[in-house]
Parts: C-alpha cells; structure tokens; sequence
C-alpha cells in the first residue's frame, strides 16, 4: 500500500499518467477522421490543455507535445489554425503580462515555455517533426507557414522577456529560434536536404527579420544575455 505522498505512489501516478497519454495519442492518430467528423478534436485539445495546466511533473511536456501534433495535423489536413491559434495565443498572452513588468506567475510562465518548446520542435524541421502519419510535403508546408507568421513574433516576446526574467527554459527557446534552419525557396525534399547538408551556418531568416535583428536593442539584449550567462549553449551560437 502506499499514500500520495510516498514516492512510489507518485511514481506510480507518472507512468500512469505517461501510459495514458501515450494511449491517447496512438488513438488520436488512428481515429483522427471520425473525431473530425464529429467535431470532437477541439474538446479533446481543451481536456488536454485543461490537465497540462494541472499537472506537475515531466508529463507536461508529453502532453504540450501531444497538443503541437494535434494543431499541425489539424493545420495541414483540416487547413485551419484554430487549434494552433489558441496554443500560439494563451503562450504570448502570458510573455506578453510578463514582459510588461506584471508580477511574475511562475505556474503559467512554465506553462507558456512548454507550449513554446513543444511547437518550435514539432515544426522546427520536418525531418524531425513526429511520425503522424503526414507527407514530407505537408511538414513541409506547415512549418514554412509557421515561420513566416508566428516565429518572429516569438523570437521578439522571448528576448524581451529575457531581458526581465532570465530562466533556462526561455534561454533555450531562443537557442532554438536562432538554430532555425529556415525552409528555402525550393520544391524538392532532394533539394532541400542537399541544400541542408552544404550549409554551415542554418539561420539564415527572410527579410522580414531584418529590421529587428539589426535594431541595435535587439543586437545588445542578445549579447547581454550571453554575457550574463556564459556557459548557456546560446554563445555558441553566437560564435558562428
């Protein structure tokens, strides 16, 4: 017998709790057209993003993960962003409160991190992306659309909220966001894995970064950062 708080009750809460989720995602894939038709994908988002919230342990990373494959697929099958819209949304709602001096909320600021982490993997590179049964193409697709709409945006929330409230969690966001090897004006996957392997240095954003990477702001908050925090993987970036 074990009581809530012994350990072995919490570990055994864990893997219960990852062998649900797991679950759900494997059913999510499978049954994805019949929950479509019955308009059911958007309750079991708002039940997921409901838990994710209460939950307190490794898990929310499955489950924010879970939620970024449901809104890509949802994005590249159903073509709407309703699902990516409200995760995109509820994250930069929270930046935003923080980055404006509010008093910080640590609960929603991890939440907001792991919504940020999840969606930047599933789209940062369609190779990589998880295995939900989309073509290349459609990887493709959705994370060009991804970065010319919503990763600048997050790039500027996350380093304005750096400059207030230095944390591990946005530090590796913005390592992510500057290891962006963004999608090339090509048609082919040939073409853009060879294209990927002959580049040395893959963030090379559109032109519509320009304007804020060169700000001399945007350029000193960077710099400031790595010298604050040294040993963050984000010098190395920098370095480049």
């Amino acid at each position: 017998n074990t009581t809530p708080k012994d350990p072995n009750h919490q570990n055994i809460v864990i893997l219960a709790q990852f062998i649900s989720i797991t679950a759900l995602r494997e059913a999510i894939l499978r049954e994805w057209l019949d929950l479509e038709k019955s308009n059911q994908i958007e309750e079991i988002a708002g039940y997921c993003f409901k838990i994710l919230k209460e939950i307190k342990n490794i898990n929310q990373n499955q489950l924010a993960r879970l939620l970024a494959i449901m809104a890509k697929r949802q994005q590249a099958l159903q073509n709407t962003e309703k699902l990516l819209k409200t995760l995109y949304e509820s994250s930069i709602e929270i930046l935003q409160s923080q980055s404006n001096g509010n008093s910080s909320d640590n609960h929603n600021i991890k939440i907001s991190s792991i919504i940020l982490e999840s969606l930047l993997t599933e789209y940062l590179a369609a190779d990589n992306s998880s295995n939900i049964s989309l073509s290349w193409e459609k990887h493709f697709t959705c994370k060009k659309e991804f970065q010319n709409n919503k990763l600048l945006n997050i790039f500027e929330l996350v380093l304005a909220f750096l400059g207030h409230h230095y944390t591990e969690h946005f530090a590796n966001l913005l390592l992510t966001i500057l290891s962006w090897n963004f999608v090339p004006k090509i048609k082919s996957r040939r073409a853009a894995m060879t294209q990927k392997d002959s580049e040395y240095i893959a963030f090379k954003p559109t032109s519509s970064w320009r304007s804020i990477l060169l700000n001399d702001q945007t350029l000193q908050s960077i710099f400031d950062i790595c010298k604050n925090h040294p040993n963050h993987t984000t010098y190395s970036i920098l370095q480049q």
